[in-house]
């Protein structure tokens, strides 16, 4: 099983992703901003570049966002597949707490640093206590990208098993899905808790 220590990286002086440049995510109907650690436009033609060259990534959606959880301060953010952490970060600047997961250890790095710099990190908690924590009984994902990555995929699997939960197909005709063939599952796989009598 694995999960993300964020101390570990952060104190590593070998880990290139210390140097990656940290600019102002812009939260916009606030009108705040707080650090983003960001990838070198190169490495990330969508996130990263959106968030240098304009402050944010996906405005709309992160205004309609930053609505819901501005009506109810009481709101918590589950954000998987946080990527770098554009809805983690706004959401932990208006002072929600926010559960953020994501596959990618590099994500992670980057979002840990960001927290740190912007004095946030105790309004977030990551996936491994959320599971402890909580009765998860289903869980939906888009597996393609996965699939396609044989570690994300074993480090999934291998965390959700301790869990007990296992893999279907989605739909009317839900099947179990086999391990040992998940570079060949769907694009989208339906994970669900097994009661053990």
């Amino acid at each position: 099983m694995r999960y993300f220590d964020a101390e570990k990286y952060l104190s590593d002086s070998s880990n290139h992703l210390l140097n990656n440049d940290c600019v102002p995510l812009r939260i916009l109907l606030a009108e705040l901003t707080t650090p983003i650690c960001v990838y070198e436009s190169k490495d990330d033609r969508y996130v990263s570049a959106s968030i240098r060259k304009k402050g944010f990534w996906e405005a709309p959606e992160m205004r309609s966002v930053e609505r819901i959880l501005a009506k109810d301060p009481t709101v918590e953010l589950l954000d998987i597949g946080c990527n770098i952490g554009c809805y983690t970060l706004m959401a932990a600047k208006l002072g929600h707490k926010v559960l953020a997961v994501d596959p990618f250890k590099q994500n992670l790095i980057l979002l840990s640093r960001s927290l740190r710099q912007g004095n946030i990190a105790e309004n977030v908690k990551g996936g491994y206590r959320f599971f402890q924590e909580v009765n998860v009984k289903y869980v939906f994902m888009e597996w393609m990208n996965h699939a396609e990555n044989s570690e994300t995929g074993r480090h999934i699997i291998t965390f959700l098993r301790h869990f007990n939960m296992a893999p279907f197909t989605v739909g009317k005709s839900r099947k179990p899905l086999e391990y040992a063939n998940n570079a060949t599952w769907p694009g989208d796989v339906l994970w669900v808790k097994q009661t053990f009598k």
